[in-house]
């Protein structure tokens, strides 16, 4: 009897581990970045809610215009803008960290 009440408290105590490490791996930020490079001219705000396809950062265009830069891969807040209008960037640098709903 003791040593089955001990294994139930082992697995017990790997379960609560195991749903404490995926809360802080699934509750990491999602890096969001930029599939065209050029000089910043919008970005959403920190603390925005946003959709999977939002716009997250505009950049000038070569004709006059804004295209946007980077879209978000997943709905939820955004953690963090990591450039800011006057900024160059280019293609895969990191513009945006969502937090995922």
């Amino acid at each position: 009897m003791q040593k089955q009440i001990s294994r139930f408290a082992v697995a017990g105590v790997l379960i609560v581990i195991a749903c404490v490490a995926l809360f802080f791996v699934g509750s990491a930020p999602k890096s969001e970045t930029a599939v065209l490079g050029g000089r910043v001219t919008w970005t959403v705000e920190r603390g925005e809610t946003v959709r999977e396809g939002d716009a997250l950062v505009r950049i000038s265009s070569l004709v006059g215009g804004e295209v946007v830069a980077a879209r978000a891969s997943v709905g939820g807040t955004v953690a963090e803008v990591c450039v800011a209008p006057g900024d160059v960037i280019k293609s895969g640098d990191v513009v945006v960290k969502i937090n995922r709903n």
